[in-house]
């Protein structure tokens, strides 16, 4: 272990001792920042060579500072354990812990080696090397709270939450993996539960997520629905209901209870995405916790529905959520006509979606010859267009806007999307007609903004920037 009060010779001696045959080491380092408490940063080094010869030295730091005080809290909860049965669960939870200081080395390799290779067979070894890798985190987080659970040492918190907040979050860290599996998502939040809880809002993610993520990996394609609502009883507390809806294919009824039994698994024949079947044991043992239960029904779109039941409190403070991203977009573009000029109909997929939530109307162009075509024959008040696109890209797309319109033509705003640099340029994108210049990946939050300063009539404001 490395500290930060160690000479820079230290870690310069560990660099030096790796070679061709050995070239990577991972090291730990405990720094003290100012005013705030001490972090502990895992590196992961890699010496790359061409023949003998050395020539550039990778380095990803990580911190690991969560694990390593979970780690301090098992073994403690270990020490105090006064049964067989509580120190077996303290230990599986710290093995679970102890496997991811490699897994950490591993995918800090991986990533280094995708930052490296940029074509060939090795990106496709690569992806899945990563892929594995996130399989591996997530069976490992689900032992821990395997172990934690059987020790009954499971905290559930009381504080308050908005349940907007943890459909911002989940959206944010899984739709884009729900729109590559063409499965995205569709949020619904019901006025009842627009006000401020209070109940374990990490658990309730948790859960949240075990489900989503299973819907991607076994749903048929098809939008994934999920809804939240609250029943208010005559007598005791609030129940917090969480609705996932899938399109197919469904579960058969004599599995509807088995699938909640540790490692349960169906066969969903050579085709179906195997799993570790701990996922939905934990999330119902965490809704059982909550007063609440975790079933599987069919639903009416021909697939099947979970629904995760908590009971929650409402706030005394009935503070009023945060504008999200998500809700200030919602009805923000009511009645206006957008196209979006793209050649990746993933990148279309998820801005159709995202666009759609304005309420506005959304058509897509693959190129810029189909997108100059429409605009020619259809108004339009804001065009999103990709930068570089085959047949015709985004630039040349507006200069022949420019120069084939006729004098009465609307004129939309153009917003140039890219992922190169050309969106760091953004006065002479504006010099060309573009009216704003923004970066890829899009957010719901920038698409908010752009949507508000049109709507309000000050498109001149809207300066480029990440997206």
């Amino acid at each position: 272990m490395f500290t930060a009060g160690h000479s820079r010779e230290t870690f310069k001696a560990a660099i030096a001792g790796l070679t061709r045959d050995a070239p990577h080491t991972v090291l730990q380092q405990t720094v003290f920042p100012p005013q705030s408490a001490a972090r502990v940063i895992e590196w992961s080094i890699t010496k790359r060579f061409e023949g003998s010869a050395f020539i550039e030295l990778l380095c990803v730091g990580r911190d690991v500072s969560t694990h390593a005080v979970e780690k301090k809290e098992l073994l403690a909860r270990a020490i105090r354990s006064e049964t067989e049965s509580d120190a077996k669960s303290a230990f599986v939870a710290d093995i679970g812990h102890e496997l991811k200081n490699p897994l950490n080395g591993i995918m800090g390799m991986a990533h280094l080696l995708q930052c490296s290779v940029h074509a060939g067979r090795e990106t496709g070894y690569i992806k899945n090397i990563l892929a594995a890798g996130d399989e591996l985190q997530t069976l490992l987080k689900d032992i821990v709270d395997l172990g934690v659970m059987d020790a009954d040492a499971m905290e559930v918190a009381r504080e308050p939450f908005h349940m907007s907040d943890i459909f911002e979050k989940v959206g944010s860290l899984y739709g884009t993996a729900a729109i590559d599996a063409h499965k995205p998502f569709q949020f619904h939040l019901e006025r009842s539960c627009r006000r401020l809880l209070v109940g374990c809002h990490g658990r309730i993610k948790q859960v949240l997520t075990n489900l989503l993520i299973n819907t991607i990996k076994y749903a048929s394609a098809g939008t994934i629905q999920i809804t939240a609502s609250i029943e208010f009883p005559t007598r005791g507390e609030p129940t917090l209901y969480v609705f996932v809806d899938d399109q197919g294919p469904g579960i058969a009824d004599e599995d509807k209870s088995r699938i909640f039994k540790r490692f349960a698994r169906l066969d969903g024949g050579a085709t179906m995405p195997e799993g570790h079947g701990l996922g939905l044991s934990i999330s119902k043992q965490i809704c059982q916790m909550h007063g609440g239960t975790l079933i599987v029904e069919d639903s009416n779109r021909g697939g099947s529905r979970f629904r995760a039941s908590f009971r929650v409190s409402p706030s005394q403070d009935n503070v009023l959520p945060p504008a999200t991203p998500l809700a200030k977009l919602q009805g923000a573009a009511l009645g206006l006509n957008i196209l979006v000029v793209e050649d990746n109909e993933l990148n279309a997929t998820f801005m159709k979606q995202i666009l759609g939530q304005s309420g506005a109307s959304v058509s897509v162009a693959e190129n810029g010859a189909v997108g100059l075509d429409r605009i020619l024959k259809e108004d339009f008040d804001i065009v999103f267009t990709d930068i570089r696109m085959p047949v015709m890209d985004g630039i040349e797309m507006l200069e022949a806007f420019e120069k084939c319109r006729a004098k009465s033509h609307k004129i939309p705003q153009f917003i140039a999307c890219s992922g190169g640099a050309e969106t760091e340029d953004g006065p002479s994108l504006r010099s060309i007609g573009f009216n704003a210049a923004v970066e890829k990946p899009v957010s719901i939050a920038n698409i908010s903004r752009l949507l508000s300063d049109f709507v309000a009539g000050d498109s001149a404001n809207v300066t480029s920037g990440s997206l």
